[in-house]
């Protein structure tokens, strides 16, 4: 009897909990789990004590005491409360949370936020599901026990997984301040990017003198952004630049523009008081006729200006800027192109002056396409005949003016050409096997010019003239051949592919020759040539692992015999004649495995016993190595010059990288060395020390070319997620 009592008893209690319980999952609308060691439900107002756990969609909190009101939906917790979110979890003395309008706040909080983010204010405040504000904070991402570096700011707000902001920022490492920023915007995600100033890099260089680059990152959207940079130069003057990037469905593009304001004691001698530089780029898709615009931009308004800035020394010799636009159309079979371009080539040569002093000459030479409009019809069968039918037509109208260097092919300088190509072409594929193809291509290459030359007086005349020869190229593939190694862990093909090509090309007459306009080398005809190449494939793949093969060496050489040696070489000659064979040409690239290469490629001349391009270079590039980096040669020499022309050069270029295990620096060296002129082009080391928390990253560089001899040294800094400045020419990347 006692013990039916008591069963009844506890089945009562039990489902009077279960009611208490239910009770307080409507008053939430979600499902809700309180744990506690104590637990009383008086006047709408649940109360919990001791180890409480509250369990509430993606919330957990923890607290000693936990009071939940049923009618305001307001709950109270104290006792080193935690409250836990997918998001955070942060820690005070007492909690106050409205579950119906998720808003709340917390005093003497201590918070962590993915992945290292930890933060300290006297009060913060959720005003809404992601947001949190609070009127003082300390803030580090530093994962130490003791944070290396921490910031300090009034006022402020906590995006979750996003960003935080902080209005009058102090920057400290360890107990030094270093500086002040009214205003920080901190992306919480790594690598992500958010509104906010960059941290500052600063040097020293020989030529420009002491430096400060200093830029704000503006984040006006998830696919919007702009990047404003101030540098100062001590020597030179002040820069500034914008960089904006944009990202839509159906366009894409960026837009930097560089002003430069010479100071009056500026050690640069120029002809203005200022500089410019605009590199752009605007890619656009547009629905009708499958139309796609691209639009590039790469200006200065001094190439000079430049090279006096940029570290890249594959461009001191001679340097490339390219503007165009390009809009594109297809509909069916046909292709509309229509396009402007302005091509600029910028050299700088040694000359002798009058002094009898060396001194270096800016040359430039420009290429001005305005328009060019092409229409093409694809290939296409006519009737029951075999092969396909295709149509090139393109009418350009092409300016040329500037320098003309020793080697290279006779240009019309300083000149204009209107001319319209029409080149029908009919392809028939005779047969093709696995192992065996041919291919016939028969063209015929029409070009109309508006004017022309006198071939009297050489001068140009508007005089329409018209070109035409026909073309025959057969191109013969194979007989391949292979065979197949087989292990217990691999699998192994060696292929051998023999290639043969044909190409007869009508001759035209002289008397049109002399009065053609040449601008560019689209008016060189094509020439007769019998060619001859042999490449050797070796692909493996392993039987342990899946994956596809792997083509581990490939080796190939190719040479030309020319039936017509003089249009060959565009009337050059080497030695006082036009040799009848091309370049024997060669190339190795061999990877044994993922991280090792070797790219070997040569073109030797016999008519000249030497080399007119050679390139080795060997690399290691694995990131987890002690030791990775490469070793490169390369030589070229234009065989249509004289042995000491002054493109001709033999470089070596070299990079060292040391990563040692648990050693937190590590160290980047690289060296550009010139054999012709026997002196170093360039040499630098890098250190970057990732300090746990803190990142810094100096670098030497030594340059000596061309008048360019500079030493330069910059430090940059950065503090977890956010970045240093690199600067709109590389400084400190």
């Amino acid at each position: 009897m006692i013990h039916s009592y008591l069963d009844m008893k506890i089945k009562i209690i039990l489902l009077s909990f279960i009611f208490l319980v239910i009770g307080v999952l409507n008053s939430f609308g979600q499902k809700m789990i309180i744990q506690a060691r104590k637990k009383e439900y008086v006047d709408n107002i649940f109360k919990a004590e001791g180890d409480v756990e509250v369990i509430w969609e993606d919330y957990r909190i923890y607290a000693q005491y936990v009071e939940y009101n049923r009618d305001t939906g307001i709950v109270i917790a104290r006792g080193r409360v935690t409250m836990v979110s997918k998001e955070s979890v942060i820690s005070g003395e007492e909690l106050k949370f409205n579950t119906r309008d998720r808003t709340g706040e917390m005093v003497e909080t201590y918070g962590m936020m993915k992945p290292t983010i930890r933060f300290e204010t006297d009060r913060i405040k959720q005003i809404d599901d992601d947001t949190l504000t609070f009127n003082t904070l300390d803030f580090t991402s530093c994962a130490q026990l003791v944070p290396r570096w921490k910031i300090t700011c009034k006022k402020g707000r906590i995006k979750k997984e996003k960003y935080v902001v902080m209005k009058n920022a102090v920057f400290w490492i360890k107990k030094i301040p270093i500086f002040y920023i009214p205003y920080l915007k901190y992306p919480v995600e790594k690598d992500g990017r958010a509104t906010g100033f960059l941290f500052p890099n600063f040097g020293y260089s020989d030529l420009r003198g002491y430096y400060l680059l200093n830029a704000f990152f503006w984040e006006i959207s998830s696919n919007l952004d702009l990047t404003i940079g101030l540098d100062y130069y001590s020597k030179v003057g002040l820069g500034n630049y914008e960089e904006l990037r944009y990202l839509f469905r159906k366009m894409n593009g960026f837009l930097k523009f560089y002003y430069f304001d010479y100071s009056q004691d500026s050690v640069f001698q120029t002809d203005s008081d200022y500089d410019y530089y605009l590199n752009a780029e605007h890619i656009q898709n547009i629905d009708f006729l499958n139309t796609k615009i691209i639009l590039k931009m790469n200006y200065p308004s001094d190439p000079n200006f430049l090279r006096q800035f940029n570290n890249n020394f594959d461009t001191v010799l001679s340097t490339n800027f390219n503007s165009s636009f390009n809009l594109t159309s297809s509909f069916s079979i046909f292709n509309l192109s229509v396009s402007a371009s302005r091509y600029e080539t910028y050299i700088v040569q040694e000359q002798v002056n009058e002094d009898d002093e060396v001194e270096q000459v800016g040359l430039s030479r420009v290429t001005l396409t305005l328009p060019s409009i092409s229409l093409n019809v694809n290939q296409k069968k006519i009737g029951k005949l075999p092969g396909y039918f295709s149509l090139k037509s393109t009418y350009e109208s092409v300016e040329r003016g500037g320098y003309i260097l020793e080697g290279e092919p006779e240009f019309d300088s300083d000149t204009k050409s209107n001319r319209l190509m029409v080149i029908p072409q009919y392809t028939l594929n005779l047969f093709k096997l696995p192992w065996l193809s041919t291919t016939v291509n028969l063209e015929y290459h029409n070009t109309f010019y508006g004017r022309s030359k006198d071939p009297e007086t050489g001068e140009v005349v508007d005089v329409p003239l018209t070109i035409g020869y026909q073309m025959v190229k057969a191109v013969l593939k194979g007989p391949s051949f292979c065979r197949i190694f087989d292990s217990k862990k691999n699998k192994a093909k060696h292929l051998i592919e023999p290639e043969v090509t044909f190409r007869y090309v009508t001759s035209i007459p002289e008397e049109d020759q002399e009065k053609m306009l040449m601008v560019d080398l689209k008016d060189y005809p094509s020439y007769s040539y019998i060619g001859f190449s042999l490449t050797s494939r070796l692909i493996t793949k392993s039987k342990l692992k899946d994956g596809s093969p792997t083509e581990i060496l490939t080796l190939k050489l190719t040479q030309q015999y020319y039936l017509d040696p003089e249009a060959a070489h565009r009337n050059q000659k080497i030695n006082d004649t036009y040799p009848e064979f091309s370049d024997i040409t060669g190339s190795i690239a061999f990877k044994p495995f993922k991280d090792f290469s070797l790219n070997i490629n040569v073109s030797y001349n016999h008519y000249l016993e030497d080399f007119t391009r050679l390139s080795a270079k060997i690399a290691y590039d694995n990131k987890e190595s002690v030791v990775s980096g490469y070793f490169s040669y390369s030589k070229i020499r234009n065989p249509y010059a004289s042995a000491d022309y002054f493109f001709n050069r033999s470089v070596i270029r070299g990079q060292l990288n040391l990563n040692i295990p648990d050693f937190p620096i590590k160290l980047y060296s690289g060296i550009n060395y010139d054999i012709t002129e026997k002196e170093f082009r360039s040499a630098s080391i890098t250190a970057y020390l990732d300090y746990q928390c803190l990142i810094l990253n100096a670098e030497f560089k030594i340059f000596n070319y061309l008048g360019r001899e500079e030493t330069q040294f910059n430090v940059g800094i950065s503090f977890g997620n956010l970045g240093m400045v690199s600067g709109f020419f590389g400084e400190g990347e």
